[in-house]
């Protein structure tokens, strides 16, 4: 499947979720970043939660993270200046008014790795979404929601997949619940290693243990890639931890990934 595939793919989540999960006016979210600066950078690195938020389109001003996107709310691309267009949205979100919820969560931990969301490191990363490129009113894990789950995942963990295959990164940070790790693309290839050294200071001073997990697994194309699962506490990413405690992660990882 190539990127116009994914595209189109995505577009079918979004015509076909119903209209009590969907916002007042939304697109469907493919990917986070510039594709071409990722693809470009020496450590293809992606960050994966759950869903797009709600955030991204706020009430008061839908489109001010996609300022050209309203078009595709009602009209999917359907012809390859469109998805060109649909594209440019997704490659400029960073650029143009980003979500606090990205600083808030990965970017503190991605700088070890020499790598960001932004264009001031050697290595752009992608944030994408296991479960669906719909960003739903209310929060994937709130109980109305579960009833949408199947449909909505039906197309959307496909996708995330077939986009994988696409994107090969070298290293995958993932923050979610951990009954969602056996919908990550690819076959394990060994079993979890605990990547031991954080600390949790939202419970107090001394704070309590926060092991990362690290595992290496292969696409169904092929490709292998280095999956570091970061157990998700609260709302946002690794907010439980400092900044400091997140700058970790590049170290503590050092010697222990494939790719890094």
């Amino acid at each position: 499947m190539c990127i116009a595939n994914c595209i189109d793919q995505a577009f079918v989540a979004h015509l076909a979720a119903p209209p009590s999960v969907q916002l007042a006016e939304s697109m469907p979210i493919l990917y986070f970043g510039n594709l071409e600066a990722y693809r470009r950078s020496a450590k293809r690195i992606i960050t994966v939660a759950v869903n797009p938020s709600f955030a991204e389109f706020p009430t008061d001003d839908p489109w001010v993270r996609f300022p050209n996107g309203r078009r595709f709310w009602t009209h999917p691309p359907t012809v390859s200046a469109d998805r060109a267009a649909y594209r440019n949205e997704l490659d400029n979100y960073f650029e143009v008014a980003p979500s606090g919820w990205f600083k808030r969560g990965f970017e503190a931990a991605l700088a070890g790795f020499d790598a960001s969301y932004w264009g001031t490191a050697t290595n752009r990363v992608l944030h994408t979404d296991l479960l669906t490129p719909i960003a739903t009113k209310e929060q994937y894990s709130n109980r109305e929601m579960e009833q949408h789950h199947a449909n909505l995942e039906k197309v959307g963990v496909p996708l995330w997949h077939s986009l994988i295959d696409l994107l090969e990164p070298h290293i995958a940070v993932i923050s979610l619940n951990r009954k969602y790790l056996k919908t990550v693309a690819g076959t394990t290839l060994g079993s979890w290693v605990p990547i031991p050294g954080f600390k949790d200071k939202k419970w107090g001073a001394a704070g309590r243990d926060y092991d990362m997990e690290h595992q290496v697994m292969k696409l169904d194309s092929g490709w292998k890639m280095d999956v570091l699962y970061c157990p998700q506490w609260q709302e946002s990413p690794l907010s439980s931890l400092t900044n400091g405690e997140k700058a970790k992660l590049a170290s503590c990882c050092a010697g222990k990934l494939t790719h890094f």
